[in-house]
Formats: C-alpha cells, sequence, structure tokens
C-alpha cells in the first residue's frame, strides 16, 4: 500500500464531498471516506469509516494511516446554521480544531479545508463566522506547528447529488412539482454558479500541483441574474412558471456580492486616569510583596 497517496475525506458521502472523493479515485489516490452517514455514493475502491467529527479518538485513527486530509464536514447549509449557534461552534470550529490537532501530531502533509466567499462580507451570520474562525486556526497551526494547508473558497455550487437544501436543486424540484418557484430574495439577486464536478475536478488540480498555504476561491466564471436563471429553466421546461419573490426572513444571503466591508471601527474610549502610574506601581509592589510573605510560611 503506496501510503503517499492515501487520502481522508471527511464529509465524503455529501454533495461536493463525495464529487472530490470520486474526482481523487479517478486520479489514483486511494480514498477513505470519515462521514457520519453512510454514502449513497460510494465506489468499490473507496474505504469507509462512519464516525462523528468530534470523536477524536476515531477521527485520530483515520487520520493516522493518510498522508492528506480534506474536510468537507459540519454544518454546510446558512439557514440549518442561522439559529444553531452552540452547534455550528461545534460541529464547525471545535471539529476543525481536534481535527487540525490530530494533522499535526500525525505529522500530515497537507491539510485541505472546505470554506466559504461568504468569508469576505457581512453575510452568512454564524456559518461565516465559523467559516472565518476556522480559517484563522488553519493559519494559526501552520505559523505554529508548520501544517500545511490550502483553504478553499467555495462560491454557489449546483449539480448532481446536491438535495432541497441547494438553490438551483430547491427552485427545480419547486418547478417540476407545481410550475411555481418561490424565491427568497431580490429579483436583483446575482450568483455565480459552478457545478460540482468542475469544482472536484479544481481541487484535485490544485492538490497536484503540490501547492501550500494558499487560498482560493472556486467560483463560477460568469455572473447570472437570478430571473435570467429563472427564465433558463423556464425555457428547459418548455413550460411557463409563477415566480414570486419574497422578503427574506433573515439577512443570511447576499443579493448581488459576498464581498462587503465592515464599517465598525473600533473607538478609542479615552478616560480621566485619577490613579498617577508611579502611585499604581508602588501599590502593585507592595500587593506583591504581600502576597509572597503569605505563601512563604
Amino acid at each position: 500500500n503506496n501510503m503517499k497517496k492515501n487520502i481522508l475525506v471527511i464529509g465524503g458521502s455529501g454533495f461536493l464531498g463525495s464529487h472530490v472523493s470520486d474526482a481523487l479515485t479517478e486520479s489514483g489516490f486511494n480514498v477513505t471516506i470519515y462521514d457520519n452517514k453512510n454514502s449513497k455514493w460510494i465506489q468499490n475502491k473507496q474505504k469507509f469509516i462512519l464516525g462523528d467529527i468530534l470523536d477524536q479518538k476515531k477521527i485520530n485513527s483515520a487520520i493516522k494511516k493518510n498522508r492528506i486530509v480534506f474536510n468537507f464536514a459540519g454544518i454546510a447549509d446558512l439557514d440549518e446554521a442561522y439559529s444553531n449557534p452552540i452547534d455550528v461552534t461545534k460541529y464547525n470550529v471545535l471539529a476543525n480544531n481536534l481535527i487540525l490537532d490530530s494533522c499535526k501530531s500525525n505529522k500530515i502533509e497537507k491539510y485541505i479545508f472546505a470554506s466559504s466567499v461568504y468569508v469576505h462580507g457581512k453575510f452568512g451570520g454564524f456559518y461565516k463566522t465559523s467559516k472565518k474562525c476556522c480559517e484563522l486556526f488553519i493559519k494559526n497551526y501552520f505559523d505554529t506547528f508548520n501544517l500545511n494547508y490550502l483553504i478553499l473558497q467555495f462560491g454557489t455550487l449546483y449539480g448532481d447529488r446536491s438535495n432541497l437544501k441547494n438553490g438551483i436543486h430547491n427552485y427545480l424540484s419547486q418547478a417540476l412539482k407545481n410550475k411555481k418557484i418561490k424565491y427568497n430574495g431580490s429579483k436583483e439577486s446575482i450568483r455565480n454558479y459552478i457545478n460540482v464536478k468542475d469544482a472536484a475536478k479544481v481541487c484535485v488540480e490544485l492538490l497536484e500541483k503540490k501547492l501550500a498555504n494558499k487560498t482560493y476561491i472556486i467560483t463560477g466564471n460568469e455572473e447570472r441574474k437570478i430571473t435570467d436563471t429563472f427564465r433558463l429553466i423556464e425555457e428547459i421546461l418548455g413550460k411557463k412558471i409563477h415566480i414570486t419573490y419574497n422578503k427574506p426572513k433573515n439577512k443570511n444571503h447576499y443579493d448581488i456580492s459576498p464581498y462587503s466591508i465592515d464599517y465598525d471601527t473600533p473607538i478609542k474610549y479615552s478616560i480621566n486616569k485619577s490613579i498617577d502610574f508611579g502611585f499604581g506601581i508602588h501599590r502593585l509592589i507592595n500587593q506583591i510583596r504581600k502576597n509572597e510573605k503569605n505563601n512563604n510560611f
């Protein structure tokens, strides 16, 4: 068994993870999937470990046998994350740290993390915050323990194996079922769709290029207005679809761009000092002397 070719794909039973697993297998890597649900798409050549990402012992024994670790696990749905800050902290931030720690102690060659374009702006709620936090920890692990990484920030994915939580899948499913699409957002919305198979191909390319300690944005090349996307769906289905645009319940999703500037600049608050610095130091010396006296029985 060529250890060099061993890759662990955490979250490999999911939409993007399963496609990346397949692309890796196709490129001759030995793929092991670690997930808390069985994969509907597992191939004969792929190994599978059923486990939770918060189970440190189990994740560690899975990582041990591999050279490269991909992480697609955790809470990936913005709306699910919206009202679950504790779960998002556990399954995105804490789990990422348990995995990083295990990668460090097993001297993993490279850790490849699935992030999101949402980290660049003020949208995305707890989901965005968790991804940003993970990115910072990954960079800390590199600076402190020299653990190599790639951070891949994905845009809007669509395609085969997606479910109803996925935007395009959801619209198509509504259109097919009741010739209606209810869209939560404005008519002006713009998205940059990328097919999941193309995204998976990019993951393998970046891995094979032996790049390290960089962040890549992986998104479609063309911006599409949501109205054009709906018109395209109508044309392909060959039937009129009734479309309603609803005001979203939360400001979780962006309209035109995930990029935005946070104008919340910290304000220095000046206090009128009543304790002179010299006097403050003098008091602290007395305090330290007193403590030391009390500790030397």
